[in-house]
């Protein structure tokens, strides 16, 4: 893994770690040595035991995709002390801090870390025919609208009786009398015209039964008809209506600063 550099503002925000591995923190700013120009000091913003800023020094540091390792333990960097500092890391600082992690203090010491400001970003040249080739890919939703069976109601026979009326068309026949007249002719004997004398004298006369038919109702009940489910699929068209997002590309303008 490569060593921190003079570059180490490019690990500023990263995640820290200690020598096993574990997050300690995040990097807030980065110390450099006053003669040398060079990084000496990582200001760790870490949660161990409480929120705080720890200075780390930065010997033996590397970087790699993850974040900044660091060349001590997470309780080294824990219990680190806290000076007052104001804009600069005095002398007598460092000491306390080198003696605190366990560093060498017999090689010179620097007259303090300063933080390192941040370089501004590089300029990106045009190519010599001020063309610049570029793409973007655009992506947008789509809807996609699939169909599922559920349920949507239940069906059930049930018979329930009904009163109405029924009006219904009968012929009824009966008897009436029917007079007819049917003259006495020659011919009839002695006998049978003393009968007609009697019943012709008989103040009782004679009667007759008349007779007519009268309507009997009956109900019975009948099978009537066959009531079957059966099931038929109809397609019918509905709207379906939902927010999709668009992506739009848009140019931003910036002036070259000639070096």
């Amino acid at each position: 893994m490569p060593e921190v550099t003079q570059q180490s503002h490019e690990w500023v925000g990263r995640d820290a770690f200690d020598t096993s591995g574990e997050k300690v923190g995040k990097i807030g700013d980065v110390y450099l040595d006053r003669l040398s120009n060079l990084p000496a000091w990582a200001v760790v913003h870490t949660r161990l035991l409480g929120t705080r800023k720890v200075f780390v020094p930065v010997i033996g540091a590397t970087i790699d995709d993850e974040g900044v390792k660091l060349a001590f333990s997470g309780d080294q960097i824990g219990s680190a002390p806290r000076p007052q500092v104001d804009g600069s890391l005095t002398p007598r600082d460092e000491r306390t801090l080198f003696h605190h992690y366990g560093v060498d203090t017999d090689v010179p010491l620097s007259a303090g870390g300063v933080p390192q400001p941040a370089p501004p970003p590089p300029v990106r040249r045009l190519p010599p025919d001020d063309q610049l080739p570029a793409e973007m890919v655009r992506s947008e939703e789509e809807l996609h609208v699939t169909t599922v069976w559920r349920p949507a109601e239940v069906l059930r026979l049930r018979k329930v009786v009904v009163t109405e009326e029924v009006t219904i068309n009968v012929s009824l026949r009966r008897e009436e009398i029917r007079v007819e007249h049917v003259p006495v002719t020659a011919g009839v004997t002695e006998s049978e015209l003393a009968a007609l004398t009697s019943e012709a004298t008989d103040v009782n006369g004679s009667e007759l039964v008349l007779l007519e038919e009268q309507p009997v109702v009956e109900k019975r009940l009948v099978p009537y008809e066959r009531v079957r489910f059966t099931k038929a699929v109809v397609t019918e068209e509905r709207q379906v209506a939902d927010q999709v997002r668009k992506e739009r590309i848009t140019t931003d303008y910036e002036p070259v600063a000639e070096r």
